[in-house]
């Protein structure tokens, strides 16, 4: 869009608003011109195109200072607009040009493949440490185990040698009982 429409006037907003209510406006007009509510109207396509590029110069502060000075934007430069206007324009607009289209498919299928990569790496390391957790947790019940062991034999040897004191005890009394 060269600087022939005001993209405050586009949007319909006025020079003063927010970000927040720029964007808000952006969306209201995007709903309003969406090429599928207008099927067939080449104006609906149009306004929905001249939409993002306002939406653009008004959410990047460089392209806003340039358009206030008064320099053009080539259509090229339309499509290096940043992530959230591509994002946009792909959810909003049918893309003349296969090769943008095939230009935006191939960044996204990227970020796609690294958010992939990335959760399979972070599930990776997860199980890794639950696999180690319970590793751990195995080796702590053996040792319990053993200790439990331990200290029913050791129960059972102090039982056997109070059992044999009683024993001698009763042998005791028995023999001198005999002696008297």
């Amino acid at each position: 869009m060269a600087n022939t429409r005001n993209p405050y006037d586009v949007l319909g907003v006025a020079h003063n608003e927010t970000s927040a209510n720029i964007k808000k406006a952006f969306h209201r007009a995007l709903r309003e011109n969406h090429p599928d509510l207008h099927p067939g109207d080449d104006s609906a396509e149009e306004a929905t195109k001249a939409i993002i590029e306002a939406y653009g110069i008004l959410s990047d502060p460089v392209r806003l200072s340039a358009w206030r000075s008064g320099a053009t934007h080539s259509t090229t430069e339309t499509h290096k607009a940043d992530e959230s206007t591509k994002a946009y324009a792909k959810k909003y607009v049918r893309t003349a040009s296969p090769e943008i289209q095939a230009q935006t498919d191939a960044m996204l299928k990227g970020f796609r493949e690294k958010r992939n990569r990335e959760k399979a790496e972070r599930l990776a390391k997860e199980a890794a440490q639950l696999k180690k957790e319970a590793e751990e947790l195995a080796a702590k019940e053996k040792a319990a185990k053993e200790r439990k062991e331990m200290l029913v034999q050791t129960l059972y040897r102090a039982f056997y040698s109070f059992i044999g004191s009683i024993a001698a005890v009763r042998a005791c009394i028995y023999v001198s009982s005999l002696c008297h």
